[in-house]
């Protein structure tokens, strides 16, 4: 019998399914209550760890991310699989005054040739990320040398009256308040069978913290 706090699990993962596809004109709000008002911090926590002059970003969403990247000395790509992600991200780079070079396809399958990038990113991405499929293809994307860093979870660490309530609903859908590097130990595992050395790091930043990836090849 499924408890009550796997089928609310359940009933999140289809409603963030259809916040990122069918109703992506509400993504932003939603994410930016949901983490009180830190959501882009949390974004812009893993841009000083993206180096080298091609990156990809893979689930890209609405493209906050893909802006901040851009510089004269960078090649900038994305790839998503929701439409309605790709339009909005679009339109927000060519509004910041750039070329976006964005693709509307699936992890499983990069349409790259090998050694395409020196850093792959991705925040917060979803289940894809454990796929050893979907790990393989980054792998084979990244010249040697190269590394995928990512961004799967954040914690609230504010003590004021908003944090505190916004942390018992953090527990409530089942994540916690603080990170527990141990609990991805299976996650490093399934990187390093495919070949990546593993290093995770928790950042500190404003009223919250997030869980840093370095999988390099």
């Amino acid at each position: 019998m499924p408890t009550s706090k796997s089928r609310l699990a359940g009933l999140l993962e289809i409603f963030f399914k259809f916040l990122y596809h069918q109703f992506s004109w509400g993504y932003d709000f939603v994410a930016y209550i949901v983490s009180v008002g830190l959501w882009k911090d949390w974004i812009r926590a893993i841009l000083p760890k993206i180096k080298g002059s091609k990156i990809l970003e893979i689930g890209h969403g609405p493209g906050h991310l893909q802006v901040e990247l851009f510089t004269d000395s960078k090649e900038i790509f994305g790839l998503d699989l929701s439409p309605q992600m790709g339009r909005m991200a679009f339109r927000k780079i060519e509004k910041s005054g750039n070329k976006p070079k964005l693709i509307n396809g699936n992890t499983d399958t990069l349409p790259f040739p090998p050694n395409s990038f020196n850093t792959i990113a991705a925040t917060f991405p979803t289940n894809y990320i454990k796929s050893p499929k979907v790990i393989g293809e980054i792998y084979r994307a990244l010249k040697t040398g190269g590394e995928f860093v990512f961004i799967p979870v954040a914690s609230l660490t504010g003590k004021s009256f908003i944090y505190n309530l916004a942390t018992i609903l953090f527990k409530i859908t089942g994540q916690s308040s603080r990170i527990d590097k141990t609990s991805f130990s299976e996650l490093i595992s399934e990187y390093q069978k495919i070949g990546f050395a593993v290093k995770t790091e928790i950042l500190e930043l404003r009223n919250s913290q997030v869980l840093l990836f370095h999988c390099q090849k």
